[in-house]
């Protein structure tokens, strides 16, 4: 706490907050915050007097710190939110993405864009820290289980299209789900282990054809968001996807994930997942974490990913993640998104019904008991496994937003629009009166 004080006497108050937020990391000391704060209404005061004292500014003395931990939480929360509102586009300093470190490991302070994280349960019981940070989120530079956290900011035309979402009555985000019901079928080799590994999609043509054909379908619903399944579009058709963004215009567009599929990069190959611009910029590429089979029945033949790549946006922040990263049970990944909390998790995937199923019990786990994420899921069928009859139940994509217990009803034959409500922002705290008055000043 000691640390809090000082870094609170140089007005260094974003870091204070983290150090703030790493100390109650340790589930023993939030747990004796918790138990010692006293009643609501007098913890409530206490942060009132703090931000008060933090608007000044005036130095905190550390008896004083250590006697109120929460109430000192919330107030240097509000605080940072009221002094660099991401809010107001004018200001784009409360998304920065600069590393802060504390006790040797790297970590981002964002805002927090989208109020339905508070519905999460999580966040609402003891013991949790998004009970007591209702303005920010911390991110970790590397998982528990050794994961790196790569963090990027949206930038130029992407930032801005976003940030118009706000502006719409009411804001919503509209997603499209792709689904292909043509002939074309992904191929595959299989080496003297029985692993396999894609090669294309063939007949190429038919999949390019059905590939633009979803993007003119996404564009007349006024998607801003379009997501395609694993194992769907190959290397050549990315190229395809990729020049026809650069040649054509649509007017809703923002962000496009390519599905994912089997890469070479130098000696290895991965199964990758870009994800684009409305302009064909590739903004990241997310490596596979988890491959699917079993060294007995056709494993997946590609060397793993080792991080988890998030873009902070105007609406919220993002990753891709490939079918298993997000369902699996391995401890790597099964806590993934709560170390790393987003607010969406857009999933190419290949499956069956029960691979779907799972997506769905994920989903609905992180809307309303783990993090309050909104889930989209763009799956295809498993062709691998040779099937007697086709299967009894809908394995196409589907979308579950943040706070409701159902998902969206699975989208059709090719494809479907999914429209996520992003509800209204809280306004920001007040800005600190006599910081606004010095810099008129200067």
């Amino acid at each position: 706490m000691k640390r809090v004080a000082d870094l609170l006497q140089r007005e260094e108050h974003r870091q204070a907050l983290v150090r703030l937020w790493v100390l109650g990391s340790d589930a023993q000391r939030l747990n004796a915050w918790e138990r010692n704060r006293g009643p609501l209404e007098t913890m409530e005061a206490a942060a009132t007097q703090f931000r008060a004292d933090l608007d000044r500014p005036k130095s905190l003395n550390l008896n004083r710190i250590e006697s109120a931990p929460l109430a000192l939480i919330r107030a240097l929360d509000d605080h940072v939110a009221g002094s660099d509102s991401p809010y107001n586009r004018a200001s784009r300093g409360g998304r920065e993405t600069l590393a802060r470190e504390e006790d040797g490991k790297d970590y981002w302070l964002l805002p927090i864009a989208l109020q339905t994280r508070r519905l999460a349960s999580l966040n609402q019981q003891v013991g949790n820290l998004g009970a007591w940070f209702r303005r920010h989120v911390v991110l970790p530079s590397t998982t528990a289980h050794g994961l790196h956290v790569t963090l990027s900011q949206s930038q130029s035309s992407v930032d801005d299209a976003l940030t118009r979402l706000w502006e719409q009555e009411p804001p919503a985000l509209k997603v499209w789900i792709g689904h292909f019901n043509d002939t074309a079928q992904v191929q595959w080799t299989c080496n003297d282990l029985g692993n396999v590994r894609t090669t294309d999609i063939a007949p190429q043509k038919v999949r390019t054809d059905s590939l633009l054909a979803a993007m003119d379908s996404a564009a007349k619903h006024g998607a801003h968001i379009v997501v395609f399944p694993e194992f769907a579009l190959d290397l050549e058709q990315r190229k395809a996807l990729v020049k026809h963004l650069r040649t054509n215009s649509y007017a809703s567009l923002i962000l496009v994930v390519a599905g994912s599929f089997h890469e070479d990069e130098g000696d290895e190959t991965f199964n990758t997942a870009p994800l684009y611009s409305a302009s064909g910029q590739k903004l990241l590429t997310h490596r596979k974490l988890r491959v699917y089979g079993d060294l007995n029945h056709g494993a997946e033949d590609v060397s793993v990913g080792n991080s988890i790549h998030v873009l902070s946006t105007p609406v919220g922040c993002m990753t891709v993640l490939i079918c298993k990263d997000f369902i699996d049970a391995h401890a790597s990944v099964d806590s993934l998104l709560t170390e790393v909390p987003v607010d969406w998790a857009l999933v190419p995937s290949f499956g069956d019904e029960k691979t779907i199923k799972a997506h769905k019990a994920r989903a609905q786990t992180l809307a309303v008991v783990r993090t309050g994420t909104h889930s989209v899921v763009a799956q295809t069928l498993n062709t691998i496994i040779e099937r007697e009859e086709p299967p009894t139940q809908c394995v196409r994509g589907f979308g579950h937003a943040a706070g409701s217990k159902t998902p969206d009803p699975q989208v059709g034959e090719t494809g479907g629009l999914v429209i996520f409500k992003l509800g209204q922002q809280e306004p920001p705290a007040s800005p600190p009166i006599r910081r606004m008055n010095l810099k008129r000043i200067k």
